[in-house]
């Protein structure tokens, strides 16, 4: 079983990326890059003048413009499993 996946992976490795990914550049050096940051900060970053020592993260929070709210599915009903 060892033998067979080094097999595989050896062919894998073998495959150009054009036959792997197709035309995607995601997983390479080419792939595109996200900002550092959402929004326009205009060279400075969001958390300000903040730092590990001078700032508490349960009251002085970054002010990034914006508000992520989880979405979580909650239903009612009996579980299969019992």
């Amino acid at each position: 079983m060892v033998a067979l996946f080094n097999n595989v992976a050896t062919l894998l490795a073998a495959l150009p990326q054009t036959q792997t990914n197709g035309d995607s550049k995601l997983g390479t050096s080419d792939a595109p890059q996200l900002g550092d940051y959402m929004g326009n900060w205009g060279g400075a970053v969001p958390w300000g003048d903040r730092t590990v020592g001078n700032s508490n993260q349960y009251r002085d929070t970054p002010n990034t413009g914006e508000l992520r709210l989880p979405m979580i599915p909650i239903t009612c009903g009996r579980s299969n499993d019992s």
